[in-house]
């Protein structure tokens, strides 16, 4: 797919006036957080990814993993946090029990993404300015990643969808200014946000992120290895770097 805006580090802002890359957040700026948590798993056997403890001794999945990107987005002080429910919404809500969020049940869960989306758009307050949807098998994701998000966010320079890219690769969470929630409230099937991204491409800026977790998630149990690998390497590079 095309790319409409060029990416900047975070020291570097050459465009002025309305092209103007926003560095700090703004402070009347209201952003949700959106995390879709109804799929039934069906690439993980019986397991329900979210919920099933996958692993033992690996960081990143030692426990239900939803909870650990509910955390994040937490951290990164996103509200409201709306949770969208469907398959087996019980554990979801008892994995998620204590946490500052709100769950929305969605009854059309088997429907795909699409139906998750649309749900947790149309319960969003009107006025928020923006929201950060995160997926509940990416667990890599930190609060780091979300707050970036949230910096580069700018409505005035038609910085409207913002979009994580690693290595030439864009990923996860993405955020999307409040121009297109309608939009996305009626999305239907098993569509994801990946569509509006292309849809309305003079709208993106990619924001480069200096780790792959904005492209690890969580589909099969051949993933569970892959992530781990990727924080086996991480851990290792700051070990050598700080030495």
């Amino acid at each position: 797919m095309g790319r409409s805006k060029r990416i900047f580090p975070d020291d570097c802002n050459p465009l002025e006036g309305r092209e103007r890359i926003a560095i700090e957040p703004c402070a009347c700026s209201k952003i949700a957080g959106l995390l879709p948590a109804a799929g039934r798993s069906t690439r993980m056997g019986a397991s329900n990814k979210l919920v099933d403890s996958l692993t033992s001794g690996v960081a990143f999945s030692d426990g239900a993993m939803v909870r650990k990107v509910a955390k994040e987005m937490v951290s990164a002080r996103l509200h409201p946090i709306k949770v969208v429910t469907g398959y087996e919404a019980q554990r979801v809500e008892r994995a998620l029990k204590g946490l500052d969020l709100h769950l929305v049940h969605n009854e059309d869960y088997h429907e795909g993404m699409g139906a998750s989306l649309r749900c947790g758009f149309a319960a969003l307050p009107a006025d928020i300015d923006a929201a950060i949807v995160c997926l509940g098998d990416m667990p890599l994701i930190r609060a780091r990643h979300i707050e970036r998000l949230a910096k580069a966010f700018d409505p005035s320079a038609g910085c409207e969808i913002c979009v994580p890219v690693f290595d030439g690769r864009r990923g996860n969470p993405v955020l999307f200014s409040k121009r297109f929630f309608p939009e996305m409230a009626t999305l239907r099937g098993d569509v994801g946000g990946r569509g509006m991204v292309e849809r309305y491409e003079r709208f993106v800026f990619e924001l480069p992120m200096d780790d792959a977790a904005v492209l690890v998630d969580i589909d099969s149990p051949e993933d569970i290895a892959h992530a781990a690998e990727i924080v086996a390497t991480e851990e290792r590079d700051r070990w050598n770097n700080g030495r």
